[in-house]
């Protein structure tokens, strides 16, 4: 079996997203001295900084350009790509690629929605001009195409049906593709114990502290965490942030402390009572995972993924449906006075579904079912 997993060795790192996704992957293999799935190397220099004009136009042009990789596709048995984009601008090549081509998708809107709102917070006027649908080909061409769709559950896919009307037609016809496999992450490690991060912010022991760290927009539902504080209205609940203040700017609550963007999100999260996470929108969040191996009680929106960690916890997970109700719980759970050392029930959630190694074993199976019925068939 030999597999390529087209995502940059370079940009893989602990983070969130499919580079945070293919690092547990990566990290995992190694353990086990796998080396029949490979990465890409040796990524192209990038001329343009993200979010530039230049940026925007050379991604449109390399998106309708057709186009060969350097690499030769044919000499894999199964291509995993993580983006429909990717996938879109291979196209040429795998018009005559033999073997097996796999999606995962890791956002809660399909890529040309995303694409088309993420130019419009930077760039307003060029954003006017741009049409959805002008890019849904991208993503239509990438489902049909796909061999295996590969996701961590069918809740992810609540927004797709939402946002995209053409999808319900899209995953009619393309049902028999689909794959789910829950998300695993190697447990988060903190650089700071929860003590001392505390007194470096100026908290206590005794202070009540509920912690998010993500964008600030409403897709994320920031807003919706300023609003929660704003109906306790109780200044011995705290609010600490991490994550870069935009497009949404923090309020100024004596009770909310933002310290931007952190390279230790999880020291942040450890000395916190309390991780939120009120996505409107949610696929699979790989941050919640990462609160989850610490131990945390977490309140979370009842949206996509957060349904699936709801229904199999065993205390320690809270779910709400509006601000009133999570207000609610914040409440409750201050007055029982909860700590902020790891819950066991949390903990167990988390190494019996989302543990790296359940995740790569369940990949391993999948790759070698397909491998094997692809060599059977060539």
């Amino acid at each position: 079996m030999k597999v390529l997993i087209y995502k940059y060795l370079e940009d893989l790192a602990p983070v969130g997203g499919p580079n945070g996704y293919c690092f547990n992957i990566l990290n995992e293999l190694k353990k086990r001295n796998n080396e029949s799935i490979v990465f890409l190397d040796n990524k192209p220099k990038d001329k343009y900084k993200s979010n530039s004009l230049k940026k925007y136009f050379q991604t449109f042009f390399s998106l309708f350009k057709k186009k060969n990789s350097n690499v030769n596709f044919n000499e894999y048995e199964a291509i995993h790509f993580h983006s429909t984009k990717e996938l879109y601008k291979n196209r040429k090549q795998l018009s005559k690629y033999k073997g097996k081509v796999l999606l995962t998708m890791h956002s809660p809107i399909p890529y040309h929605m995303e694409m088309v709102e993420n130019i419009k917070n930077h760039h307003r006027f060029l954003g006017a001009f741009l049409r959805k649908h002008s890019f849904s080909k991208i993503d239509t061409y990438s489902f049909n195409r796909a061999d295996i769709i590969l996701l961590p559950c069918k809740e992810a896919e609540e927004s797709f049906y939402a946002h995209w009307k053409k999808y319900k037609s899209i995953h009619d016809n393309n049902a028999s593709k689909y794959r789910y496999i829950p998300t695993g992450i190697v447990p988060a490690k903190t650089k700071i114990p929860a003590d001392e991060y505390r007194k470096s912010l100026g908290y206590s022991k005794e202070d009540f502290i509920v912690a998010y760290v993500g964008r600030h927009n409403q897709v994320k539902g920031y807003d919706r965490i300023i609003e929660v504080c704003k109906i306790l209205s109780d200044e011995r609940i705290k609010f600490l942030v991490g994550g870069k203040e935009f497009p949404i700017k923090a309020p100024d609550f004596k009770n909310w402390k933002e310290i931007g963007w952190t390279n230790d999100p999880y020291s942040l999260i450890n000395c916190a009572n309390i991780f939120i996470l009120p996505n409107r929108e949610t696929y699979f969040d790989i941050v919640l995972l990462e609160a989850l191996s610490l131990g945390k009680t977490c309140i979370i929106s009842e949206t996509g993924g957060n349904k699936v960690v709801i229904r199999n916890s065993n205390g320690g997970i809270y779910g709400f449906k509006d601000e009133e109700e999570c207000a609610g719980i914040i409440r409750k759970l201050f007055e029982s006075h909860i700590g902020y050392e790891p819950d066991k029930n949390v903990k167990k959630l988390f190494e019996e579904n989302h543990s790296i190694e359940r995740f790569v074993d369940s990949y391993l199976e999948l790759l070698s079912s397909i491998c094997s019925k692809e060599t059977a068939n060539g």
